[in-house]
């Protein structure tokens, strides 16, 4: 009997040990970006990425002047850029937002990403939730994108009911290309 024990126990620890660690985690990251001479509601596709592609577009994006001429302007095309993980279909977008008259903020829009063959077409419903950071720090969004690429959707919606909720969207899904 302690012979059988040991050889079950040698089994369950060599599987332990060979389990693969990422073979729950997507590699299928797609993104895309809105600037601000985009027309309203309109993405370019940015098609594959990683973490640290992701990141390197996000601190590309000059969040600070781009928020600034469209506040002046009153036209309020703020950029936008979005990851998707097409596995999940959650998204997570990032972009900014007025916070105070004289201040913004980077804003968090969290959600699902559904399509549904109706005929010949593909209907697509996205339904997100969106939040105020109350920063314009990097590090805040760049967390959150971590964790979503990491696929810690329980840590995200931890970290976004740490926010100011902003509202319910549901949102549109329009490529350029």
């Amino acid at each position: 009997m302690k012979r059988f024990f040991y050889m079950l126990l040698l089994i369950g620890l060599t599987f332990i040990q060979c389990k693969d660690p990422d073979r729950n985690v997507s590699n299928n990251f797609i993104s895309r970006i809105h600037t601000s001479n985009d027309d309203v509601d309109w993405y370019t596709k940015l098609g594959k990425t990683t973490l640290e592609k992701h990141i390197s577009d996000f601190k590309r994006i000059n969040w600070e002047t781009d928020y600034w001429d469209q506040y002046n302007s009153d036209q309020f095309n703020f950029p936008d850029l979005e990851v998707m993980d097409s596995d999940s279909l959650y998204y997570l977008s990032i972009s900014v937002c007025p916070s105070t008259p004289d201040t913004f903020q980077f804003c968090i829009a969290y959600g699902i990403h559904q399509e549904y063959n109706i005929g010949n077409t593909i209907e697509v419903k996205r339904v997100c939730k969106v939040f105020g950071s109350s920063t314009t720090n990097y590090e805040k969004p760049i967390h959150l994108i971590s964790l979503f690429f990491q696929q810690d959707f329980k840590a995200i919606k931890i970290e976004l009911n740490k926010m100011h909720f902003l509202y319910n969207v549901n949102d549109l899904f329009l490529n350029l290309n």
